[in-house]
C-alpha cells in the first residue's frame, strides 16, 4: 500500500526537481530517542578494599557517570573496564576525587590544580547536567 502511494506520487509530477521539491517541503516529523543517563556519587571513604563493592554499584546501576569522593592515592591508578577515569589527589591520605564516565561519551579534562576537583566537559548530552 505505501509503495502503491509512493509510485503514484513519483509518477503523477512531471519532473524529478518537482518530486524532491514535494519531498523536501513535507514535515516529518522527528522522533529523538532519550536515553536516561544515571549519575553515581558514592563516598568510597578512603578504603581500598572497596574496589570490588564500587564496581558491582556502577553496574548495578547502569551509571554512565560515576563520582567517588575520599578515594585515597591508591585510586590514582583504578580501572574499569569501558571507563574513562580523572583522578586528583586530596589534601590528606584518605582524600581525592575521581569521576569516571563511559568511553562512548566523548570527554575532555578540564586541567584545574586545584586539590579534590576534578572537571569533566561531557560532549554530545543534550541538557547540561
Amino acid at each position: 500500500e505505501k509503495m502503491s502511494s509512493i509510485l503514484k506520487e513519483w509518477f503523477s509530477n512531471s519532473t524529478l526537481n518537482k518530486v524532491l521539491s514535494d519531498w523536501e517541503q513535507r514535515s516529518c516529523p522527528i522522533t529523538s530517542q532519550f536515553t536516561p543517563l544515571n549519575i553515581l556519587t558514592y563516598n568510597v571513604q578512603g578504603c581500598g578494599t572497596r574496589a570490588l563493592e564500587v564496581m558491582d554499584l556502577i553496574f548495578k546501576v547502569d551509571s554512565f557517570i560515576c563520582v567517588f569522593t575520599e578515594v585515597g592515592e591508591l585510586w590514582n591508578s583504578f580501572k574499569i573496564p569501558h571507563f574513562s577515569s580523572f583522578y586528583q589527589k586530596g589534601t590528606n591520605h584518605s582524600g581525592g576525587v575521581m569521576i569516571m564516565i563511559g568511553k562512548h561519551l566523548k570527554t575532555t579534562r578540564i586541567e584545574v590544580d586545584i586539590d579534590n576537583t576534578v572537571i569533566v566537559d561531557v560532549v554530545g548530552l543534550t541538557q547540561q547536567v
